[in-house]
């Protein structure tokens, strides 16, 4: 009985805390910005100036770390390098500098 409690408790540990990251992730997103070019749906088709986050999920999938990579500065997008270029790789500079844990939050919002 003991053990199967201390399980409970270890399972829904870590769904809270998954749910603050995502929470904590949309609530970067919008404040760092990022929302007023990446239109905060998921239409595959919405346009606005960047990507969807649709389509930054569908170019990523399951590789927050590559994702990670590029919002640190250190990879080359998977997306429009072309607006990459002219919008992105300034706003860049806001996000790069967050803590790392603030990095991760973002990429689970944009890859759940």
């Amino acid at each position: 009985m003991k053990n199967k409690i201390i399980a409970i408790a270890a399972v829904s540990a870590l769904l809270v805390s998954a749910g603050v990251y995502a929470e904590d992730g949309a609530a970067l997103f919008k404040s760092k910005g990022c929302a007023a070019c990446h239109h905060p749906t998921n239409d595959q088709t919405a346009k606005g100036l960047g990507n969807s986050i649709a389509q930054v999920k569908a170019a990523y999938g399951s590789d927050k770390a590559g994702l990670i990579n590029f919002l640190k500065g250190n990879d080359q997008p998977k997306l429009d390098a072309k607006k990459y270029k002219q919008i992105m790789k300034a706003q860049l500079a806001n996000i790069k500098s967050l803590p790392d844990s603030s990095i991760a939050a973002i990429a689970d919002f944009l890859l759940k």
